[in-house]
């Protein structure tokens, strides 16, 4: 029987008794082919998790990271947030430019593939995405770029879909030799996940073909990620107790070799306080790898707050599911403590199914760390977790308390894995981190197989949670995994940092997170009782119009730097003339863009330039014709403002036109954000 064959066979036995295939496996003997499908069924395989990768990978990441970061010894570079319009190089071919945002050379599959939706902010994307597999010269496939990450190309949900203004792709592409991804436009925001197995690894490369004859396997799955189907039967063990304040009561699950296979808890009261001052406590094997608060463990955060995942669900009765697979040798306890102030009524339910222990089976690990009052001055690194040992990082929940109605989540997610010297993960945002955009709006709520967020606040004001858990895209280690989340907000202010992560392990391997009893019993950080403000509503009425302006949203840049982009922003609150501007994303000094301005009659005309201020604004030198204004310009302001009439001087038009260029110089030291861009409203030319 081939690889595929045999794939294809598994899928329909393990969807059939909602067993995973790992087991059937072993007993079938090691299928050494990656195939479309067998990564397909790899999905839905929650015993595979819980064992050392075969045959063993690397999981790495390209993204749109800001170049300039290098080192943590020079933290203005190291933070710096121009995320966006990054990419390797650019290539010509095939009569068109081409963007390069992936290139690697060997075995590996793509595992996730992130990217918000610029349609929603610009109403078209036209780009193309191209795949190109084991250094072909053309394109194994090649299909409209957003289109294809939000589920309306050939691949549907949920395997591609919007999530909160992203598209999501966690389709697996596999590829035998390389891969190459291009976009025909420059990118924007992304970040691509990808396995990197060992050289001579087999990897059937992935085809439209293979695709094709995988259809009834992509449905089959797709359904089960969607139902998130259990292990069924096994032995069940339950505890139903009163938990008075400062008591504990423990559970011993049937004797080993065997695997924790479901979870079950509900708690009353069900109250914020309760669900973080309960911690469950699980020991394997006389080792304890689990000490969580319950409300954190099962992805809630803070408070309940139900969703629906793969590995984990949190319903609307109040019942809490965990379907992570938790093997064990030899024997395996769990206790629940109450470190609260007020009696607890636990109901526990655990599934206990067979298990063969062999030198690739891996304990469950989860771990929780808390900081409060965490400052967001100056910026900083805060760290989830390092782990040391060899093992397989699968996902985390972040809960925040945010004490302003401002936005929280500029930072960016690095991992190194194994003592790297620069992270190979290097992300654009948290809330790209944990799968979705352009993050501060009010109740954004999602939930999907792998990642949610079941709590925000009013623009972002109070407390939020945010959840990812990893499969394709987990993250093996062999001696050292180190997982840190920049702290950037725009308010200088404290907030409150909790997080939980998941995590397998050979025994024998160690962290930096042991029990924090003092965090779990303290009162939860509370944002203050004023909610904030009511959003301001957009003022009616017909935009300003500025006398005699050529508005520079009917212009085209005529030249720019790679890497510069323009975004055309209709803020009516504003007032622009005409009702929009253009927003200039620079990244760096040296930067520019230019606009070549016909004149409006014969010699020297005086031009007046109109734009805007605000925080992330830089300083620039404007020249005309090639003639610098005499002086250095600086565009930034605390809060948005327009500039108001700026004189640019008297200036002699080139062949009927002024060509104006803007370049960055510089940026303001209070500038925060970018700091590097400018906003162009308008254009007066009249006589000296």
């Amino acid at each position: 029987m081939s690889a595929c064959s045999l794939a294809t066979g598994l899928a329909v036995a393990v969807l059939a008794v909602g067993l995973a295939p790992g087991d059937v496996r072993a007993e079938a003997g090691t299928v050494n082919a990656v195939t479309f499908e067998s990564l397909l069924e790899e999905m839905v395989d929650r015993d595979r998790v819980a064992k050392l990768p075969e045959p063993a990978y690397l999981c790495k990441q390209f993204s749109s990271y800001d170049r300039p970061s290098r080192t943590p010894a020079d933290p203005r570079s190291w933070f710096a947030n121009v995320d966006r319009g990054n990419f390797l190089r650019t290539e010509t071919g095939a009569g068109r430019k081409e963007w390069v945002l992936m290139d690697h050379g060997g075995p590996g599959c793509i595992a996730r593939f992130w990217a918000p939706d610029r349609r929603l902010n610009n109403g078209k994307e036209e780009a193309t995405v191209r795949f190109y597999l084991d250094g072909g010269p053309e394109p194994a496939f090649e299909v409209h770029y957003l289109d294809f990450l939000t589920g309306k190309a050939f691949i549907k949900s949920p395997f591609a879909y919007v999530s909160r203004r992203a598209g999501v792709l966690f389709l697996p592409i596999p590829f035998a030799e390389g891969c190459k991804i291009t976009l025909d436009r420059e990118p924007f925001y992304y970040i691509i996940n990808y396995r990197a197995y060992e050289e001579g690894t087999e990897v059937e490369t992935f085809s439209m073909d293979a695709f094709d004859k995988a259809r009834k396997t992509v449905e089959s799955v797709g359904k089960t990620l969607l139902e998130a189907r259990e292990f069924s039967g096994g032995k069940a063990v339950t505890l139903k107790e009163n938990v008075a304040p400062g008591g504990s009561e423990s559970i011993t699950l049937p004797a080993g070799p065997a695997a924790l296979r479901v979870l079950r808890m509900t708690l009353d009261p069900r109250e914020d306080q309760a669900l973080r001052s309960t911690v469950l406590r699980v020991d394997f094997d006389g080792e304890e790898s689990v000490w969580c608060p319950v409300g954190d463990f099962f992805g809630n955060g803070v408070g309940y707050n139900p969703f629906k995942g793969w590995y984990r669900t949190v319903d609307k009765d109040g019942g809490m599911t965990c379907r992570w697979v938790m093997p064990y040798q030899m024997s395996a306890r769990i206790t629940v403590v109450n470190l609260g102030s007020k009696a607890v009524t636990v109901a526990l339910a655990a599934s206990v199914g067979e298990w063969t222990w062999d030198e690739r089976s891996m304990r469950f690990h989860g771990n929780w760390r808390q900081q409060y009052p965490l400052p967001t001055r100056p910026l900083k690194d805060w760290n989830y977790i390092e782990a040391e040992g060899r093992g397989v990082y699968v996902g985390d929940t972040l809960a925040i308390m945010n004490p302003v109605a401002k936005w929280w989540g500029e930072g960016d997610e690095k991992i190194w894995v194994d003592g790297e010297g620069f992270p190979s993960h290097f992300g654009t945002g948290t809330e790209d981190y944990y799968g979705y955009a352009w993050g501060g709006r009010s109740n954004d709520f999602y939930t999907k197989p792998f990642h949610a967020q079941p709590r925000c606040g009013p623009r972002t004001f109070g407390h939020n949670t945010q959840t990812r858990t990893r499969v394709l895209d987990a993250i093996p280690f062999t001696k050292s995994l180190k997982l840190d989340m920049e702290v950037w907000h725009s308010a200088d202010c404290s907030v409150a940092y909790a997080a939980a992560t998941y995590w397998y392990a050979r025994p024998g391997a160690t962290s930096n997170r042991g029990p924090e009893p003092k965090e779990a019993a303290r009162d939860i950080p509370a944002p203050p009782t004023k909610p904030p403000a009511p959003e301001r509503k957009r003022p009616q009425g017909k935009p300003l119009t500025i006398p005699g302006a050529i508005e520079f949203e009917d212009l085209r840049p005529s030249a720019k730097s790679d890497g510069v982009m323009l975004t055309l922003q209709p803020f009516a609150r504003y007032r622009w003339s005409g009702g929009k501007q253009w927003l200039v994303r620079t990244r760096k000094v040296g930067d520019f863009v230019e606009f070549a301005v016909p004149a409006t009659q014969v010699g020297e005309q005086t031009i007046i330039l109109h734009g805007t201020k605000a925080c992330d604004y830089g300083q620039f030198r404007i020249s005309v014709n090639g003639k610098a204004v005499g002086r250095m310009f600086d565009f930034y302001s605390p809060e948005v403002v327009k500039t108001g009439p700026v004189d640019l001087g008297e200036c002699h038009p080139d062949k009927g036109k002024f060509v104006l260029r803007f370049e960055v110089v510089g940026s303001n030291a209070n500038a925060t954000g970018a700091k590097t861009y400018i906003g162009l409203d308008g254009l007066v030319l009249s006589k000296p």
